[in-house]
């Protein structure tokens, strides 16, 4: 009988993996310990209840186990990872809705190199770095203070315009 060293060694990691979060026994902190406490009639109680559920928020975040983040730092982190991939990114996404998502950046052009095959690289004012995927030709002014405007696109795709030239397919690189 063949077996899968992989298998035989993925088991071991696994549970020391897991170990420590199984170790744990205080459940998670949340804000919903809070909200309960409105549910309770007798004022002492109540007040028992919000002092130790508020003292667990306040511990918790002392010791950077959470951290409470406002909608527009979501938002601003959206449109700073623009074109990025990120795992687990939309755990931050209040439900993050196809509405609510960031669908197209504009921002200052501060260089434009062309590498290989005619293919551009674009440094924009807010720190991002596309480069050009397609094979397009395409002329970019330097007369005029250029506006890139990127768009998603197809499959996780996007699509560049820059100024008044014609759109091209673009990779966020940096």
């Amino acid at each position: 009988m063949k077996v899968n060293r992989k298998c035989i060694l993925a088991v071991p990691a696994l549970i020391i993996w897991t170990g420590p979060a199984l170790a744990e026994s205080d459940p998670p902190v949340s804000t919903g310990e809070v909200y309960a406490c409105a549910d309770i009639d007798a004022d002492r109680e109540r007040l028992a209840c919000y002092d130790e559920a508020v003292g667990r928020l306040e511990q918790a975040e002392k010791s950077g186990e959470i951290r409470a983040v406002s909608r527009r730092e979501v938002e601003e982190d959206r449109r700073r990872n623009f074109g990025l991939s990120l795992p687990g990114f939309s755990m931050l996404g209040f439900g993050q809705e196809d509405d609510d998502r960031v669908d197209t950046v504009n921002a200052g052009v501060t260089n434009i190199s062309e590498g290989p095959f005619g293919k551009l690289t674009i440094r924009l004012d807010n720190g991002q770095v596309w480069e050009q995927i397609d094979s397009r030709r395409v002329h970019v002014s330097s007369r005029t203070e250029n506006i890139a405007e990127i768009k998603r696109a197809a499959l996780g795709s996007f699509k560049m315009k820059i100024g008044n030239s014609r759109s091209f397919r673009a990779r966020r690189v940096e």
